[in-house]
């Protein structure tokens, strides 16, 4: 995987390597040098020859220098170019996911790979730039060199290298699975914070406090036992590197003595080996910090991997242009320019423009056009009066590991009408939406949209036919145009159309900024009918097709939903219309009323019909209307 980020960037880091090696490889002139100088130039006392010399060697330690940091600066280019790729596949992929698949995988787990496995790619790759070649250059030169100037000597470095090699392969083996547990108690850590702050209004209602941090507690002593065997079996690696080393220390000491003695060396080849014993030294160390870095960010690289190889369940027809546009974009992440990234954190009000306005339409200055469209030409805002027609066809499905949870489903809605679906929690309401929706595919029977197989359909195409509101759905910190345009090319009066639809228009004009009020994240500044209308407003926004509405009227008082019924079948008549509700005032306007109980259809029909035939609907008009049949709540 790593072979693939890395090979658009080849030649640049083939330069920085070799600029890394030449610095290296000057700084092993530095004790021979330092040997010359004692044995030949010092003697003569000539203080001219001296500073030549001196010079000489300050002229090598800049040159080296100069090596040393053009390699790091290209090292940390190529590691973040890499990882930003890297990142940007694998943030592409989870988002492409699969259902199932994404929520095997879990949340919290590729929050962790997004974030924390990447980092620890991207150390990785900067450090075996930085230490791959330095190290190597330092041991193999050093042992090289030592050899040249006195064999006997350098015989005893010659025996540390293969102890060497054969220690830091120990560490690769056993680090390796003991990181990737590492990586797992990260994930749980993760999930617990997750939940926790996401729970933290029911925690703190509820009590809950002290055990919540229990929890919280054990997740985190499990983290700090893994990191501890981690660090613990691996910290063994320095104390017995250093023993060796210096036992090798020992021995040129000695042997060097010796050898002087004898007259076979002198004084200026022993400070030589030592000066190249401290390189080979540093040489070793970073060898062992290279297979640490190593180690871990290959732990980090298969769980990504992982995420990156999971195959497509469901598959589309236009799958494969999407890839290639995907692939014919990726190269911009080389060239990103991060210092605009920091330009668009600065104040909105620093330029004196409606930073929102242009991306989504003109500023205040610009006269000459209502919108400012990106490349590609005209606004997303479809043309009204498009509608769809749905069908199920003895559809049975699910979900993996459980119980089949629909069984022979089939209904049709015809365009332009409105399907009600009634049943209780769990009987299998929000799994037909996904089915409709193609986030999964059925076990057996057909879905159609105009009389084509939601296999047939483009993921464009299909996607542009909705528009939906689901249980929990999210909106995000921004303001809240940009979360009613989510992103789509549409002209300001599109939004303000939306707003007003979705009865929301009133409160967003009272707030600060009107509909440029900044929302906080998960929208918790606003209150939950709030929220709801303006989802409501994004799903609405573009006209669409087919408008899928799950439970999303539950938060809104029964004025506010009566009046948004009635806007949506004055407003939006030749739209086709899935209505998912627990009360009978929200659905007693459609055309197709579907109630499903276990998985199972129990009844299906209009209104008026469902008054005749089925006692189960009868049962729930009892109950959520007078004798009289008026809305309880008076409507």
């Amino acid at each position: 995987m790593i072979r693939k980020y890395l090979e658009p960037l080849r030649s640049r880091m083939i330069f920085g390597l070799t600029i890394k090696a030449a610095g290296t490889a000057l700084e092993l002139v530095f004790p021979w040098l330092l040997s010359h100088m004692i044995r030949e130039v010092a003697p003569s006392g000539s203080i001219s020859t001296i500073i030549l010399w001196g010079l000489l060697m300050l002229l090598f330690a800049v040159l080296a220098a100069i090596g040393n940091i053009v390699g790091n600066r290209n090292a940390s280019y190529v590691a973040a170019r890499a990882s930003a790729r890297i990142r940007h596949d694998l943030f592409a992929r989870i988002i492409s996911l699969d259902s199932q698949d994404f929520y095997a995988v879990g949340i919290s787990s590729l929050q962790s790979r997004l974030t924390s496995d990447v980092w620890q790619v991207n150390r990785m790759l900067a450090g075996l730039q930085r230490m791959g070649i330095r190290a190597p250059v330092l041991l193999v030169g050093g042992l090289i060199s030592t050899m040249i100037m006195d064999p006997v000597i350098g015989f005893v470095l010659l025996i540390l290298a293969p102890i060497i090699w054969v220690f830091a392969g120990l560490i690769n083996k056993y680090g390796r699975p003991l990181f990737r547990k590492v990586q797992n108690h990260i994930d749980i850590l993760v999930r617990r914070t997750r939940d926790t702050t996401r729970g933290i209004r029911t925690i703190k209602s509820s009590n809950r406090e002290a055990h919540v941090q229990e929890r919280f507690g054990i997740a985190s002593d499990n983290l700090s036992a893994a990191e501890k065997k981690a660090s613990f079996t691996l910290s063994l690696s320095w104390p017995f590197l250093g023993l060796l080393l210096n036992f090798g220390l020992v021995a040129i000491i000695y042997i060097g003595a010796l050898r002087i003695k004898a007259g076979f060396t002198d004084t200026a080849t022993i400070i030589a080996f030592i000066s190249y014993f401290a390189m080979i030294t540093q040489g070793i160390m970073a060898m062992t910090r290279i297979f640490l870095i190593y180690t871990r960010g290959m732990t980090s690289a298969n769980r990504i991997e992982e995420v990156l190889k999971i195959e497509q369940r469901i598959n589309f027809v236009d799958d494969e242009q999407l890839r290639a546009e995907y692939a014919a974009a990726a190269p911009d992440i080389l060239n990103y320019d991060l210092q605009r990234e920091r330009d668009i954190d600065l104040d909105k009000s620093s330029s004196g423009l409606d930073f929102s306005k242009l991306i989504r339409g003109k500023s205040e200055d610009d006269s000459q056009t209502d919108m400012i469209p990106e490349a590609g030409g005209e606004p997303d805002s479809p043309k009204a009066g498009k509608s769809a027609r749905i069908e199920f066809r003895n559809v049975f499905f699910a979900y993996p590991q459980t119980g089949a949870i629909l069984k022979n489903i089939s209904f049709k809605v015809e365009p332009g009408q409105t399907l009600g679906i009634l049943g209780p929690t769990g009987s299998g309401k929000t799994t037909i939406i996904r089915l409709l929706l193609r986030l999964y595919e059925p076990d057996s029977g057909e879905i159609l949209i105009n009389d084509r197989n939601l296999t047939e359909w483009p993921r464009r195409q299909l996607y542009k036919l909705f528009g939906v509101v689901l249980q929990n759905d999210f909106l995000y910190a921004s303001t809240i145009a940009d979360n009613i345009s989510f992103g789509r090319r549409l002209y300001h009066e599109d939004i303000f159309t939306a707003g007003e639809y979705a009865q929301a228009d009133d409160f967003i004009r009272e707030k600060p900024g009107g509909y440029e009020h900044p929302t906080q994240p998960r929208a918790s500044n606003l209150s939950g009918g709030q929220r709801q209308r303006i989802l409501l407003a994004r799903a609405l926004a573009q006209n669409p097709c087919v408008l899928v509405l799950d439970d999303a009227t539950s938060a809104l008082d029964y004025e506010t939903d009566a009046r948004f019924r009635r806007m949506l079948f004055d407003n939006f008549s030749r739209t086709t219309r899935v209505i998912i509700a627990q009360r009978v005032s929200s659905v007693l306007q459609a055309d197709t009323i579907l109630m499903i109980r276990e998985g199972e259809v129990i009844a299906l029909g209009s209104p008026r019909e469902l008054d005749e035939s089925s006692p189960e609907w009868q049962q729930i008009c009892r109950e959520q209307l007078d004798q009289g049949g008026a809305f309880v709540n008076g409507f």
